[in-house]
């Protein structure tokens, strides 16, 4: 792990989530305060960042939320259902006659812990949680915007309705080009 050089200390790399024109502001105003602050202090501080830093990011679906989605559910259902899950990509595509639309989340499937460690004049570790996702689909017919299909990729290309597995291999070559122009 890396370390950001301020002129009074040291922090950790995963301190450091904040863009480098916010770095230049967090610089001044550790010159003054951090060498002053108790370890303690200091500790708790760069675990409320690294706990923010994953706040950032998208809000992922919980296993709960699926459990309320049938494939006879409407629009109106749905969105209530995945509340504020955040999708990481969402586009439109057509397999044989039939138009969808594809939201890609990530779906917390746990947590693990990891550790920083914050050294003044002694080195104190920082642990904090950090979620464990994987890549999950919601598929929907248009334009009524019924649910067609929802899962891991590796579920719905396995599955055994034909009307899903089926379109796979269009969702698939869609769902690249989306998360690539996304990532640009």
């Amino acid at each position: 792990m890396g370390t950001w050089q301020a002129k009074t200390g040291t922090l950790p790399s995963s301190v450091m989530w904040v863009s480098m024109a916010c770095a230049r502001r967090f610089e001044m105003v550790l010159n003054h305060s951090w060498r002053s602050m108790s370890l303690h202090h200091q500790a708790i501080i760069v675990a409320l960042m690294a706990t923010l830093a994953g706040c950032a990011a998208t809000v992922p679906l919980q296993r709960g939320q699926l459990d309320a989605i049938t494939r006879d559910s409407d629009a109106a259902a749905v969105e209530q259902t995945l509340g504020k899950a955040t999708p990481t990509a969402q586009f439109e595509f057509t397999a044989g006659d039939t138009p969808f639309l594809v939201r890609h989340y990530m779906l917390q499937t746990g947590s693990r812990q990891e550790m920083t460690v914050v050294c003044t004049t002694f080195c104190l570790p920082v642990f904090y949680q950090v979620p464990v996702t994987v890549p999950y689909l919601i598929v929907q017919r248009l334009p009524s915007r019924i649910m067609h299909a929802w899962g891991t990729i590796e579920e719905l290309s396995k599955d055994p309705d034909a009307r899903v597995s089926s379109i796979m291999p269009a969702l698939k070559t869609r769902l690249e080009v989306a998360l690539t122009e996304k990532k640009k």
